[in-house]
């Protein structure tokens, strides 16, 4: 969905939710979100 926004060149704001138990902190799961939303519209 990220690539498609991306190629499509769509307004359209993403956003990251925390709704799951990763091996890390809140903090450090939401970072690792980021991040691969990051590299995804790079």
């Amino acid at each position: 969905m990220l690539q498609l926004l991306k190629r499509e060149r769509w307004p359209i704001p993403a956003d990251i939710e925390y709704e799951y138990r990763g091996r890390g902190t809140p903090v450090e799961e939401v970072a690792k979100c980021f991040a691969y939303a990051k590299q995804a519209l790079a």
